[in-house]
């Protein structure tokens, strides 16, 4: 016995309402589906053809715990919940089977919603009534658009996972980019939250399938979480726990910021290591101390001399992965590790550290607001030698910032360097020079004026 039947749901039709007592299960024929949770307008999930949805109240004679609407004209089969229950009377083996089959579901549906749960605690808080009916409107078209593309893509990249879908991701990813930059360019800070919280609602399925999203959840302002996340960035190798998820993760690797990261990372090193004089010992402070690669790069070259090495980070597993990076060790060098955060030496502790030759403070641009650079000039000036210097990096304002600050979860501090240059210069005596510039991130050195 046939017990489908087939249903047109136009789209944005809704077709199971929260609440509602009905035990109809439906499987996606073609098109796509959203699973939404009305109270906080939050996309659970995107099924698309050979998925199934409604099996939970079917197998809890609950009501509906969700809203289920369409993404896009969708055709769907429905089993009528009484006829279902019916033949699974009639026939235990096929009733085992389908109950086998709705415990596989329920569990991955649970997998998904929990893991939202923990990532985004924060979102209750989040003035939604900020955003005006217009933002709000441009941000729901955004996002559909993205949404659709990726949902297509996805089908595609199922027979061909390296095939011409790959490179339509990418491109989807840039067009909403380039849209978002746009919309998020006049909106005040609550208004960017609420948007960038509708966003992130509407697109979180997709974007959590990228290795991107997974690391960002460790990531805060420093770490060994941090390190992970930017080394993943700055690594150019896609992951993701789908094809299509994959691609986006990909697409995130060649974003203006991804970039930008890579490009920073090689300006310091190189400008770390021109530091370093030949037949002179020096002392040097790194901070914080991402993974020894740095630090490894400089022993190697200042251990011809030798001198002392300071690396400091806040989190130990970060300093023990920095001591493990070494492998190479020059026994003129010694290395001394600070658990600790450069914050912690400002005003009266500024001298307990000594005075160094290099100082290199890697990323902390990124994360200190602009009322304490005066505070970060006076203990650079305390912490350099005479003919000593320092570098610092940082970011630019870009078009993909709105991007990682609400949807990936990397908040930073983007600043104009020649703003970073007056700040310095202003409340210490500093000479601040631009030492290397993209668009979206810079090298400086600074020196005693």
């Amino acid at each position: 016995m046939n017990l489908a039947t087939e249903v047109h749901v136009p789209a944005g039709h809704t077709l199971i309402r929260r609440g509602e007592r009905s035990d109809d299960i439906y499987r996606v024929l073609q098109g796509r589906l959203e699973v939404v949770d009305v109270r906080n307008q939050v996309v659970l999930d995107v099924m698309g053809p050979g998925q199934v949805v409604g099996e939970m109240a079917f197998v809890t004679e609950e009501t509906r715990s969700a809203d289920v609407r369409a993404g896009e004209d969708t055709r769907v089969l429905v089993w009528r919940g009484a006829d279902l229950h019916r033949a699974m009377d009639d026939d235990p083996v096929f009733g085992t089977a389908m109950f086998r089959a709705f415990s596989n579901l329920l569990a991955e549906r649970l997998r998904n919603t929990t893991g939202y749960a923990v990532t985004r605690t924060h979102t209750d808080s989040v003035a939604y009534a900020s955003v005006s009916d217009e933002v709000g409107r441009n941000a729901r078209e955004m996002a559909d658009e993205l949404k659709a593309s990726l949902f297509q893509a996805e089908e595609r990249l199922k027979i061909e996972p390296e095939g011409p879908a790959v490179e339509a991701v990418a491109g989807s990813l840039a067009s909403f980019l380039n849209k978002g930059h746009r919309l998020f360019a006049g909106l005040g800070h609550e208004e960017a939250e609420g948007a960038g919280e509708l966003l992130h609602r509407e697109i979180h399925p997709f974007l959590a399938a990228s290795e991107t999203s997974q690391l960002s959840k460790a990531c805060g302002e420093g770490g060994l979480g941090l390190s992970l996340f930017l080394a993943h960035l700055q690594s150019g190798n896609s992951t993701g726990s789908s094809e299509v998820g994959r691609a986006l993760d990909a697409a995130i690797l060649e974003s203006e910021s991804a970039q930008a990261l890579c490009q920073r990372e090689a300006a310091l090193f190189d400008a770390a290591v021109a530091a370093i004089p030949d037949g002179k010992t020096m002392r040097m402070l790194v901070t914080p101390s991402h993974h020894g690669t740095l630090v490894a790069r400089i022993a190697y070259k200042l251990g011809y001399e030798g001198g002392e090495i300071v690396y400091m980070d806040r989190d130990a597993d970060a300093l023990r992965a920095t001591d493990n990076g070494m492998a190479m060790r020059p026994k003129k060098l010694k290395y001394t590790a600070v658990r600790g955060d450069l914050l912690d030496y400002f005003g009266e502790n500024q001298t307990a550290l000594g005075r160094f030759g290099l100082v290199v403070l890697h990323g902390l641009l990124d994360y200190l607001p602009m009322r304490l650079l005066p505070d970060l000039a006076e203990c650079i000036e305390t912490l350099m030698e005479s003919d000593g210097e320092a570098l610092l990096v940082q970011l630019s304002p870009s078009t993909d910032a709105f991007f990682f600050d609400h949807l990936v979860g990397w908040r930073t501090i983007r600043r104009n360097p020649e703003v970073v240059v007056r700040l310095l210069e202003s409340a210490a005596s500093l000479k601040v020079e631009i030492l290397w510039q993209s668009n979206t991130a810079s090298l400086l050195r600074v020196r005693h004026a």
